[in-house]
């Protein structure tokens, strides 16, 4: 028996192209949409602003894992909220960094550190230049800025800066001499460098600041026992007799 093969032919089916979609039309990008990194509307811009900053202070006052300087304290807790979004840190940050030295707002020395590194106006960060390995005796906080590629050096802390000044001479309440330039100056010389420098190139960081060591040591009669010293009873404490009335009241 014969079999026959059958063959057929498809002819090709021609290849359209798909029609282009239609392009999406540009969507208006909001003012902070656009500016990520420009600050928040100030607290204190609107009485709307400062009412939801009273709000947040009141909450963040109550909290137990905050300084006892910010616990109950809403006045304080609002300043610190203000420099929170000034300098883009969290609030939490600043009010473990931002110490209260007889009534002088001071930064920890590595807040001021790490303010100077995360700023973006110097390459690498700061760095530091001592004259010995071993037993330093000096110390200069230097860095390269970031626009041009130029060195900027920080003012020199020495050792005997430190004793002329009387820097190393802080006692506590029983007279015992508790300056830290005693038992470890080589992270007292970094510490003093650093704030200087960033004072002389970054004054608007540090919002003229000093650090908490310096505080206490223009302060002498302030001692930072685990706590800093607050000032005596000023404007500011009866605002926040006032405000704390006020929720009592609510």
């Amino acid at each position: 028996m014969k079999k026959t093969t059958e063959s057929t032919t498809q002819e090709a089916l021609p290849i359209v192209a798909p029609a282009p979609l239609p392009e999406p039309e540009a969507l208006p990008i909001p003012a902070a949409a656009s500016a990520p990194n420009a600050p928040a509307p100030s607290l204190f811009a609107s009485l709307d602003s400062f009412e939801i900053g009273q709000r947040i202070a009141r909450a963040l006052s109550a909290s137990d894992l905050v300084p006892t300087q910010y616990r109950g304290n809403i006045p304080n807790v609002l300043i610190a909220l203000e420099i929170a979004r000034h300098t883009g840190c969290s609030p939490f940050f600043v009010m473990q960094n931002l110490h209260v030295i007889q009534g002088r707002p001071s930064w920890s020395a590595q807040a001021i550190i790490a303010f100077l590194n995360a700023c973006g106006r110097f390459r690498g960060g700061l760095r530091f230049e001592t004259d010995s390995e071993q037993n330093p005796q000096t110390c200069r906080a230097w860095a390269l800025e970031s626009a041009t590629g130029e060195r900027v050096n920080g003012p020199t802390v020495s050792l005997e800066m430190a004793r002329k000044e009387g820097w190393t001479n802080r006692t506590d309440k029983t007279g015992r001499n508790t300056s830290k330039w005693q038992s470890m100056p080589e992270v007292m010389l970094r510490y003093r460098a650093a704030s200087f420098f960033g004072r002389q190139y970054a004054p608007d960081i540090l919002l003229g600041m000093y650090s908490v060591e310096e505080a206490l040591e223009i302060a002498p009669s302030a001692h930072l026992n685990g706590e800093a010293a607050l000032a005596p009873e000023s404007g500011v404490d009866k605002v926040n007799q006032l405000l704390s009335a006020d929720a009592a009241a609510a």
